[in-house]
């Protein structure tokens, strides 16, 4: 008992008379903790670009002997794949910059950021380094590719006998996906918020997250799908553009040209860019009214590419550059 008052003593009134001393206590202010908030991370949708008053900028002749069967904007310069087994590259204002081998009887072209992948129409796929050009790979698929895709470090494609197979870059390996009925094959591949879209040569078109689905008929070969917002732009034989809205399911179908076929479309929201089988290029606008013809020169058409401002349109022999 007399340890403990002692203890008291000594060691609990010091303390009260020190925060007593001089009659009057401190009042000690502690700080708020501040809490740091991390700005949400906005992912910057791409610029679009009005293209209903373009103007042909620069028309280009190529090597004749090989026929262009590709021409596209990879970054801020023009890859033009030939038949003949070259990638020619140029600047935006044409001037040539280097060129790379690569497979003969090119039918497909899908990039991705490091790659290029390519498949032929004598049964080869294989892939190429973008700043290099050098091949990566090569192997054998014996048949037709008729369509690719590139898709989460993979590269989706389509052969002739109806497969749809992944390729793999990290460990060089394919597989199938899926198989549709025989001469049922796949023209047009597009990805679109997760949900592949394919389209095939008999007019049907088909979507694919679990399971494949078919949505629509349009009862003709499709060439080309482009997807945008939730309108899917089906272009095929005869010369009509279906749009399609997949949310509510409403279809409209617009002639458009009288005896050409629609074989390759670009959609933003300003435009609607067509492509003819008689090198005739379109701009529509979103309500698919002609806002200007480009006409042709009935030569046999190959392709078409817009990166921002710039329009490039290829005949085979000769690409055209619009702004």
């Amino acid at each position: 008992m007399y340890k403990k008052i002692l203890l008291y003593f000594l060691t609990i009134v010091p303390i009260i008379g020190l925060l007593t001393s001089c009659g009057s206590t401190k009042t000690v202010k502690v700080k708020k903790a501040v809490i740091i908030h991390k700005p949400k991370i906005v992912k910057k949708e791409p610029v679009e670009f009005n293209h209903s008053y373009v103007k042909l900028m620069k028309k280009i002749k190529i090597d004749r002997e090989a026929k262009i069967f590709k021409a596209m904007f990879i970054g801020k310069k023009i890859y033009l794949f030939n038949d003949a087994g070259y990638v020619n590259i140029l600047s935006l204002d044409g001037r040539r910059l280097s060129k790379f081998k690569i497979l003969r009887n090119v039918s497909t072209v899908s990039i991705s950021k490091k790659y290029i992948f390519i498949g032929s129409e004598n049964g080869y796929i294989a892939l190429y380094d973008i700043a290099s050009g050098k091949r990566i790979d090569k192997r054998r698929v014996k048949r037709y590719v008729t369509a690719s895709l590139y898709d989460k470090k993979s590269f989706l494609y389509a052969l002739e006998d109806g497969t749809v197979n992944r390729y793999d870059v990290s460990d060089k390996t394919s597989h199938k996906i899926y198989k549709f009925p025989k001469h049922h094959y796949v023209t047009d591949l597009q990805k679109y918020k997760g949900t592949l879209y394919l389209a095939t040569m008999n007019g049907r078109l088909y979507k694919y997250s679990y399971s494949m689905n078919k949505i629509l008929n349009v009862k003709r070969y499709i060439f080309d799908i482009e997807v945008y917002k939730n309108n899917i732009y089906i272009c095929k034989e005869g010369g009509s553009l279906t749009q399609y809205d997949y949310i509510n399911n409403r279809k409209k179908t617009k002639r458009v040209v009288q005896y050409d076929d629609i074989i390759k479309s670009y959609v933003n929201k300003y435009n609607v860019l067509l492509l003819t089988s008689n090198f005739d290029f379109m701009i529509l606008n979103p309500s698919l009214k002609k806002i200007r013809v480009f006409k042709g020169h009935g030569a046999d058409i190959v392709s078409m590419d817009v990166y921002e401002n710039n329009i490039l349109l290829s005949d085979g022999s000769t690409i055209y550059l619009y702004r």
